[in-house]
């Protein structure tokens, strides 16, 4: 029987240990901060986005006639826990760039009701902004930012500053060991 294992002496490995599971804290930390303030800071950026878009349009929008070319309805995936509808239509407009008339297609996700009442080749009214045609909306569908989305990007801001805090925290512990 070999017993060169059992002559050995016991060594102690907490202190190699506990340093390579504050490495890990620390970088899972760093990663969680990282991901969470990119979730924060691209909600916050669509909100605003949406925002402008809409007041733009409500200030400089000039009101211009449309017509529906296409309607797209994606279905779920049934593979996806995710049960939501998304409705699409596809409009054709012309507007005005540097005096000459241009035409623009857009695709804008709506409202089912929207959806159900609009049907391929019906005239809508739409309006753009002048200085960037490319921005435009249904005349029927422009709407703020819905309020509903600040308790949103307010319960994901709690999310970052809760649980970022212990990660923000657990990576300074990791230094300080």
């Amino acid at each position: 029987m070999d017993t060169r294992k059992q002559d050995r002496p016991y060594q102690h490995k907490n202190h190699q240990n506990s340093s390579s599971g504050r490495r890990c804290s620390f970088i899972l930390g760093l990663i969680y901060v990282g991901v969470s303030l990119t979730v924060l800071a691209l909600t916050m950026i669509a909100f605003f986005n949406n925002t402008m878009r809409y007041n733009l349009l409500k200030r400089e929008g000039i009101t211009a006639a449309g017509v529906i070319t296409k309607k797209i309805h994606n279905e779920p995936n049934p593979l996806s826990r995710r049960k939501s509808h998304y409705f699409y239509v596809v409009y054709q407009y012309t507007a005005l760039v540097n005096g000459s008339p241009a035409h623009f297609e857009t695709t804008k996700e709506v409202r089912s009701d929207l959806y159900f009442r609009y049907q391929v080749g019906q005239a809508i009214e739409i309006l753009y902004v002048a200085s960037d045609p490319k921005i435009s909306a249904i005349k029927a569908d422009l709407k703020p930012e819905p309020l509903s989305s600040i308790p949103l990007t307010l319960i994901i801001v709690a999310f970052v500053v809760l649980f970022g805090y212990g990660g923000v925290k657990g990576m300074l512990d990791a230094l300080d060991a």
